[in-house]
């Protein structure tokens, strides 16, 4: 995930993360919020922020439709954790991320694209059974995107300071 071409974004000058961050974030999304995503060492930086102000984390978490347990979140939107999400080292040595809050909807949000036929991109192979176990072996493969429809479904913290 990069932040280049975002119509929406603040740059955090690279400080640390912070409530009023996030804050700013969300007023940027005009199509409300469905989720923020980070990369894992901006998530652990939340978590730390939650703790050091005395709320910890289990104030944060909700149990929210169809993720099945309870999920960390800030002011009721979910906060998601991705890999994808760049880390970059400044000529300081200071780590720096981008944080990411996206509205999803197929008529003018971040939506998933599939161009192909029948069964809906995901195939399957059988593999065969594993030696020495009671179990089968298969691969599942999905090729798919996904589409932004409106400048408002995404917008971004740049230079978030993580480390």
């Amino acid at each position: 995930m990069e932040a280049k071409g975002l119509q929406r974004s603040i740059d955090a000058g690279t400080n640390p993360l912070s409530f009023s961050i996030l804050d700013e974030l969300l007023a940027l999304m005009k199509l409300g919020v469905d989720a923020v995503v980070m990369h894992p060492r901006a998530y652990i930086a939340y978590k730390e922020l939650l703790r050091a102000e005395g709320h910890g984390t289990d104030s944060a978490m909700l149990q929210l439709k169809n993720f099945g347990k309870p999920v960390l979140t800030f002011d009721g939107v979910p906060v998601l954790q991705s890999e994808y999400v760049p880390l970059t080292t400044d000529s300081n040595g200071n780590v720096l991320t981008n944080i990411y809050a996206l509205h999803f909807s197929v008529a003018d949000g971040v939506t998933g694209l599939y161009g192909g036929t029948g069964g809906a991109g995901i195939q399957y192979m059988k593999l065969g059974e594993v030696p020495d176990k009671l179990a089968v072996r298969y691969r599942f493969e999905w090729y798919c995107g996904f589409t932004v429809l409106s400048p408002y479904a995404v917008a971004a913290v740049k230079n978030v300071k993580v480390g």
